[in-house]
């Protein structure tokens, strides 16, 4: 093997010192051959083929040093976990979106089935959203696990859903790919629910509304809202259909999720575009999510959330590689959705009078 990366390597670098570590590494020094960062791409997906690792770094004016770290042997993945967490946040969603309706689940079990519209709608936005990740993971050779769906008694059955990346990310240009799939395609899968689900909503007296959980409009949603149900009746308030609730709370996944700070989609994101300096944008995110909970005093509860579990994120193995036009305009795409959803004040109540 050692004699196959050599020559690998030789195709696309100029070797000027190679060295043999423990546990089948092999480092090369050298300078790659023009162009350069395309030469180190196509290094890196061939090493990924041969089963191998490609972590490089600029040591000094070009010149480059490489190391090929071999990939472990991979776990079996426990699928059940999958399966049972799945049956469970069905379950807590399809609870929830049951009582939402007035329905009392617990001396009449059958009319668990009016939860329906919003379990399906939630769970369909969840599952849509992870396989984008984890199919853009698959893409660029970056080993992950299938959904896990997170059950839990809130006011929506769930804390949503997360696939385990469980290899290095290899370059920005996966990094952004993964980090923007998810977003990207749950807006896709919520848009249209949120059209449909406030097509079906309806209207009631403003009077009869204290004492109810009243949502916060993000720009995306109010515009939608004013496209479908015009702007409103006097005296009003709309009641939101299951499916639109589900949709709203798609956007609502979203905005948090393009945080652009730690491991979340919008701290791959912004390290992709940002590189290092990305600590720099979440310190100033996070300073403003201490704003924010004066506002909401749940934004207090994501940033010790984030302070927990690290708000700088890790660089690729090939940090140097960098974005194409098309992939940084993905990327500020992605911030503007998460000015479009983000809602300051997401959840209050409609003051008793």
């Amino acid at each position: 093997m050692e004699e196959e990366l050599t020559r690998l390597v030789a195709r696309y670098m100029e070797i000027q010192e190679s060295e043999s570590h423990p546990e089948n590494m092999l480092l090369f020094r050298g300078r790659l051959y023009p162009p350069e960062k395309t030469n180190l791409e196509k290094l890196i997906a061939e090493s990924a083929g041969l089963g191998f690792y490609l972590h490089s770094r600029e040591v000094e004016d070009g010149l480059v040093q490489i190391v090929f770290i071999p990939m472990p042997v991979s776990r079996k993945n426990r699928y059940w976990v999958n399966i049972i967490l799945f049956v469970l946040t069905f379950a807590c969603t399809l609870a929830v979106g049951a009582m939402n309706e007035g329905a009392n689940i617990f001396s009449h079990p059958i009319l668990l089935y009016k939860g329906l519209p919003f379990s399906l709608s939630l769970m369909f936005i969840l599952l849509v959203h992870e396989m984008g990740h984890y199919v853009a993971s698959r893409l660029h050779r970056v080993e992950a696990t299938l959904p896990f769906f997170i059950p839990f008694p809130t006011i929506i059955g769930t804390m949503g859903a997360v696939i385990r990346i469980k290899s290095p990310i290899p370059t920005r240009k996966a990094l952004l790919d993964i980090g923007a799939a998810g977003p990207i395609m749950g807006m896709i899968a919520s848009v249209p629910l949120v059209f449909i689900g406030l097509k079906l909503s309806s209207f009631a007296p403003t009077g009869n509304m204290q004492g109810a959980l009243q949502l916060g409009d993000s720009l995306l949603f109010s515009f939608i809202s004013r496209l479908v149900l015009g702007g409103g009746q006097a005296g009003q308030d709309v009641i939101l259909h299951p499916v639109a609730f589900a949709g709203w709370i798609g956007f609502f996944i979203t905005s948090l999720n393009l945080l652009p700070v730690g491991q979340l989609d919008g701290g791959h994101i912004a390290y992709a575009l940002f590189g290092r300096f990305q600590r720099f944008v979440a310190w100033g995110i996070w300073g403003l999510l201490l704003v924010a909970g004066f506002f909401w005093t749940g934004w207090w509860f994501w940033a010790i959330l984030i302070l927990v579990f690290g708000i700088k994120h890790p660089p690729p193995l090939a940090p140097n590689l960098p974005l194409d036009l098309k992939r940084k305009l993905v990327g500020w795409l992605c911030f503007a959705l998460f000015i479009l959803t983000v809602s300051l004040v997401p959840f209050s109540l409609v003051a008793v009078k």
